[in-house]
């Protein structure tokens, strides 16, 4: 029998709370869904319980929880966080590193950089720098950097991703980096996505323009945000 391919996820949180989840963990659970099981052994680290583990429970994949790495930035917390993710790459000795998120990203690739993971893969959905100020910023945007050097490849779910990746310096490499759009669930009810006449649900005259905002409602998406945005193009129509 061929000896399967280690592969280990790193992903911050399996869960936001309760039922609640966001893109990375929905692209992670279709990613491992549908790896061929006959060739790969697979490991997951998250921050916490929820979903996603349950849900890879299922598919046969060894989830292994290190309660220190979760939001926001705790230096001991993520130094404890580390040095777990590091023994367990240790112990498994997988062939492959797959992170996802910010804080799992930086640490993960570092732990399997320093114990010499063959193949270092790291999967961008939104970087953390540029949602924060100061010096806050600019250490963020280093983690970003040093983290950047220790992957074989980033994978950027859009082309502004990889722009931005680029403008930014995130790798010196730029061959490394690719885009790949996430990859979506065959039961998605298509129908529900058709366009809506909002002209006729909400009373809005024809030829408006409409701005929407969907996420979840929590301080990484701010919200708030564009509240502010749609008070200030509204005030300055005024004018």
């Amino acid at each position: 029998m061929m000896k399967k391919i280690k592969l280990m996820f790193i992903i911050t949180l399996a869960t936001f709370g309760g039922t609640q989840i966001g893109g990375a963990q929905i692209h992670l659970l279709n990613l491992i869904r549908h790896i061929n099981k006959d060739e790969f052994e697979i490991y997951l680290i998250a921050g916490n319980s929820g979903i996603l583990t349950e849900e890879t429970e299922k598919l046969g994949v060894r989830n292994i929880i290190i309660e220190d790495m979760k939001n926001p930035v705790k230096p001991i917390k993520d130094y404890k966080a580390y040095r777990r993710i590091k023994r367990e790459i240790h112990l498994i000795k997988p062939d492959i590193v797959h992170t996802h998120s910010s804080k799992a990203g930086f640490l993960g690739r570092v732990a399997a950089y320093n114990e010499n993971v063959p193949l270092i893969i790291h999967t961008v959905q939104g970087f953390a720098f540029p949602r924060v100020k100061g010096m806050k910023r600019i250490i963020y945007r280093l983690g970003e950097k040093l983290a950047g050097q220790k992957n074989d490849l980033l994978i950027c779910v859009s082309n502004q991703e990889r722009r931005f990746a680029l403008e930014n310096k995130i790798t010196l490499t730029p061959d490394v980096i690719r885009v790949i759009g996430n990859g979506f669930n065959d039961s998605i009810d298509w129908e529900s996505f058709r366009r809506i006449r909002l002209s006729e649900r909400f009373t809005i005259p024809e030829g408006k323009k409409v701005i929407g905002f969907i996420a979840r409602l929590d301080r990484d998406k701010n919200p708030m945000e564009y509240l502010k945005g749609i008070k200030f193009i509204h005030d300055s129509k005024k004018g």
